[in-house]
């Protein structure tokens, strides 16, 4: 998905268009729910990050803070990327 949203920005076309257009159009369905799963995700994780932090686990609490920043970069990059995807895609296949 990922590499058409590159092609897509780049102005070029590709094969893989199609496919990316449906799975774009069956994130669309997820979408909400993916971001609902993330809000508790975190939750649970800024309780790990206290306990790690009372235990003085300082590879725990640095592996927390990798995970949510991927929760993150998920949704600020990867997330608007594929529906964009959808967006963009379907002038470019139509």
């Amino acid at each position: 998905m990922i590499g058409v949203a590159r092609e897509l920005a780049e102005g070029k076309t590709s094969t893989d268009f199609p496919k990316a257009l449906e799975l774009s159009e069956k994130f669309k369905t997820e979408y909400q729910r993916m971001l609902q799963e993330h809000v508790e995700i975190v939750k649970a994780l800024h309780e790990l990050e206290k306990a790690a932090k009372t235990a003085k686990k300082a590879s725990v609490v640095n592996f927390v803070r990798k995970l949510k920043l991927h929760a993150r970069t998920e949704e600020d990059l990867t997330y608007p990327a594929v529906l964009m995807v959808g967006k963009t895609g379907q002038t470019r296949c139509y």
